[in-house]
């Protein structure tokens, strides 16, 4: 009922996305997000035939994106906040550093080596064009260890060995370790 309430009340004097932010913030306990405003960064947002607007959050942490974490939030056609759902994690300040300790193209190496260099198939500029892929690169992310919701610095290394296959390795900037 309180958030209905707080969401009507900003109605015409704020954006969807202020009206979103503010009650997100009012309940940044709830979400176990110490500063949403800074954690949370506008991914899109679109307004379906019903005139109801939706906006899609990404979390990120010091400027770092948290791999796979969003907030989706749903605005009715009059402009109030109808509900918030997603996938995101508590914020990340038990990280011991955002600092890499590993450079990126030793992540790189690591992903391929894994891999298996000899499995890679040559792609042409075509494919790499249509896949939106130029060879394998390295990410800075935190990604949240599933069992134990452990947050972890990582390089997500992206490898396309082929026309079909995508595979995503996160290595841990500390030690090297494959999550």
């Amino acid at each position: 009922m309180e958030k209905t309430a707080a969401a009507k009340i900003a109605v015409g004097k704020k954006s969807g996305e202020e009206v979103i932010l503010d009650f997100i913030e009012a309940n940044a306990g709830l979400f176990n997000l110490k500063q949403p405003r800074r954690e949370l960064t506008v991914e899109r947002k679109n307004t379906d035939s019903m005139g109801r607007e939706h906006v899609v959050f990404a979390q990120h942490f010091k400027g770092i994106p948290v791999w796979g974490a969003a907030l989706v939030a749903h605005l009715d056609g009059a402009g109030g906040l109808s509900a918030v759902n997603g996938r995101y994690n508590p914020t990340p300040d038990d990280l011991e550093s955002i600092v890499p300790a590993m450079p990126e193209g030793r992540a790189v190496e690591r992903a391929l080596s894994d891999y298996g260099t000899d499995r890679l198939q040559e792609l042409s500029e075509d494919v790499k064009q249509m896949l939106g892929y130029d060879g394998p690169q390295a990410e800075l992310n935190i990604w949240n260890q599933p069992t134990t919701n452990k947050p972890h610095l990582v390089w997500k290394v992206e490898l396309r060995p082929n026309t079909v296959e995508r595979w995503m390795y996160f290595i841990d900037t500390k030690g090297g370790e494959i999550l």
